[in-house]
């Protein structure tokens, strides 16, 4: 019944009806894969499923969306026109419609956009080819809907660039909090991007890393799109576009490429005759492949010629840095070795002697305070003793000062000395590369 019905409907669609691969699933659910795209859309209708297979009774689980060939956006749809008229409004203009929702992170003060899924392909020419839609009381505009570029993320540490398969962190990290999964339960672990710090996953969009990732892969297609397959239309993110006006990326060779028409045949009519291969043309391109090859082999001893010239000079600058790091190291420890020198005396000759030298004083006065009998002496000796307490505490102030600058000195001494190893040794790997 399913493929007389679909026989009927797509009477040019010459190819084999079924799946590609089938399997049973654990609730007992029968999966099925196929590439044939009407196929597919003719098997999201229910009206094209029998109730029953002999006693089995047929429960298809349709998938949300359309394919991307069936899709369109109806752009700046105001907000005041709810969605429940929008959906009764294009559900009584266009009756093959599959789905339609709003699209997530499209809404704005005034306007969001609405995708829409339509089954019948003549529809769907005719929704685009309209260029408009009225919706509201306003004129929107209506365009394909191209699939922006996804991102190959990999699900061990939801770092953009490689797979799980390649993967180098030891433990698979937790895309909500960034620890490790295998630790507790992460089904409501704090949801903090481990990225940036910012308050969503680190798999989002939102992610700093993830959209200048993607920012990159559009612009290396930009420079190359003839990597495009070229029936390959790939939409540009707003936040990429140079231009306004500049929406998708294609190959430019696409206006040459042209679908090979298959000219079908029927063994059941005795009258038809084979058709004849056309005859071709005798032409040689060996003297042709022997320019390009020439051509190509200049192009590459040049290509030589150029890295070799940019390795010298590169190999030039890193001996030169090389030569700087290690004067600058020199210097460095020199001015070590003459602030260590300069600390030692400092400390030895005017914090330590001071100190020792009011201590005696002190001594002296108090010997002083207990072999005097007047009284007015004593007071003079006591007051002389306190001040002597006052320096005395003032020079041990100032001596812990001096103890936490040289600290700090030492300090910043070791972070140029690490600063100098560092831009040393990285100097040091690069020469070693070049050569």
């Amino acid at each position: 019944r399913i493929e007389n019905s679909f026989r009927k409907k797509y009477a040019d669609h010459k190819k084999t009806l079924g799946f590609y691969y089938w399997w049973i699933n654990n609730d007992g659910d029968l999966v099925g894969i196929t590439k044939d795209l009407s196929l597919y859309v003719y098997l999201c209708d229910t009206r094209h499923y029998p109730e029953y297979i002999d006693t089995v009774q047929l429960n298809p689980i349709l998938p949300t969306h359309l394919p991307p060939q069936h899709a369109a956006v109806i752009k700046f749809v105001p907000n005041d026109y709810s969605f429940v008229d929008i959906d009764e409004d294009l559900r009584k203009r266009y009756p093959s419609i599959y789905h339609i929702e709003e699209m997530n992170g499209t809404r704005r003060m005034h306007s969001r956009h609405i995708r829409i899924d339509v089954y019948d392909k003549i529809e769907y020419n005719n929704i685009l080819n309209s260029g408009t839609i009225t919706l509201g009381g306003m004129l929107c505009e209506v365009d394909e809907y191209l699939p922006a570029p996804k991102i190959l993320l990999c699900t061990k540490c939801n770092v953009p660039g490689h797979t799980k398969k390649v993967c180098r962190l030891e433990y698979e990290r937790c895309r909500r909090c960034g620890n490790n999964r295998s630790n507790g339960d992460h089904k409501q672990c704090n949801i903090l991007c481990h990225h940036c710090g910012g308050e969503h996953q680190a798999n989002d969009y939102k992610s700093p890393i993830l959209l200048e990732f993607r920012r990159n892969l559009i612009e290396r297609l930009r420079e190359n799109p003839n990597k495009l397959p070229p029936h390959i239309q790939m939409f540009i993110p707003i936040d990429c576009r140079l231009r306004k006006t500049e929406k998708v990326l294609f190959n430019e060779n696409a206006k040459e490429y042209k679908k090979p028409v298959q000219q079908y045949t029927y063994s059941n009519s005795v009258y038809e005759w084979p058709m004849l291969d056309k005859p071709l043309k005798n032409y040689s391109y060996d003297k042709h492949l022997n320019n390009l090859q020439n051509e190509l082999e200049a192009q590459k001893h040049k290509y030589q010629l150029e890295i070799e010239k940019i390795n010298n000079k590169l190999l030039q600058y890193s001996t030169n840095i090389q030569k700087s790091c290690a004067l600058m190291q020199t210097q460095i420890n020199t001015q070590k070795g003459i602030i260590d020198s300069t600390t030692s005396i400092v400390n030895d000759l005017t914090l330590n002697m001071n100190t020792n030298i009011i201590n005696i004083i002190n001594n002296l006065i108090q010997l002083l305070y207990d072999l005097t009998p007047h009284d007015q002496m004593k007071n003079n000796l006591s007051k002389l003793k306190d001040d002597l307490k006052g320096q005395q505490h003032y020079i041990g102030e100032r001596q812990t000062a001096y103890n936490n600058y040289i600290q700090n000195l030492e300090k910043l001494w070791l972070r140029q000395s690490n600063s100098m190893t560092e831009l040393l040794d990285l100097c040091s790997f690069i020469t070693h590369n070049d050569k």
